[in-house]
């Protein structure tokens, strides 16, 4: 399976650092680094090669993933651009895969996600789209919570499931994917999809064209320099 890892993101507000957010480093290892030793490198993955769509300071990032001894037959790079949105980026990173399955990355999020263990639930599920997703008290790449598709229990009303970046996507996913979008725009616009598609002879709407896989294990999104410290602490 092929990973595409959104890596374009300056980390303005994590001054004085300047380099590309992703190439941020967590006690001596860059996320970038970690996220592909992650997918490519665990004794039970799923991922064989990786995309990096880069856009601001591209040529950092491939000096840093050529100096880590990365093959080009086990990471490539797309590039739309500094200004690209999100949608743009990822159908042009989509041009360079052959069709099959694809898991999406965001390259500013360490997360220790049982790879395996989302691909078997994808599977298992039948879905569209597999979202990773954890509770959370924050609105930010909030995934929408009516949706029947989602089979969603909120733990209270304040508390949100939030898109942590990791999702699994079938070939005929992407014909809802705009440029325009970010991550959560889309998965919502699939699982609007499944409201409207009568599924089979007895016209019921399909319930598996999105599935969350739920991750309770480590996570830190780095955004900050007080979220660096707490990745830091995290992963020691």
């Amino acid at each position: 399976m092929n990973a595409i890892i959104l890596a374009g993101g300056k980390g303005a507000r994590l001054q004085p650092w300047h380099a590309p957010k992703t190439l941020l480093p967590i006690n001596g290892v860059t996320i970038l680094e970690r996220l592909l030793q992650h997918l490519l490198c665990h004794p039970e993955a799923v991922v064989d090669r990786a995309i990096v769509c880069t856009g601001y300071r591209a040529a950092d990032i491939a000096a840093s993933v050529e100096a880590h001894g990365w093959m080009e037959d086990q990471v490539a790079f797309s590039d739309a651009g500094e200004a690209a949105p999100m949608g743009e980026r990822l159908l042009l990173a989509r041009k360079r895969i052959d069709g099959g399955r694809v898991v999406v990355c965001y390259g500013d999020e360490l997360a220790d996600v049982d790879m395996a263990a989302l691909l078997g639930s994808h599977v298992e599920g039948k879905a569209t789209v597999t979202v990773v997703a954890a509770i959370s008290k924050t609105l930010g790449g909030t995934i929408e919570n009516e949706h029947s598709a989602f089979g969603i229990r909120i733990v209270d009303d304040k508390a949100h499931l939030l898109n942590i970046g990791y999702a699994v996507i079938e070939p005929e996913g992407w014909e809802h994917m705009k440029p325009e979008d970010g991550l959560s725009d889309f998965i919502n616009r699939v699982a609007d999809s499944a409201r409207l598609e009568p599924e089979g002879p007895t016209g019921r709407l399909s319930s598996r064209r999105v599935r969350i896989f739920y991750h309770q294990g480590k996570r830190a999104t780095v955004n900050s320099l007080a979220d660096l410290a707490c990745a830091e602490e995290m992963w020691r």
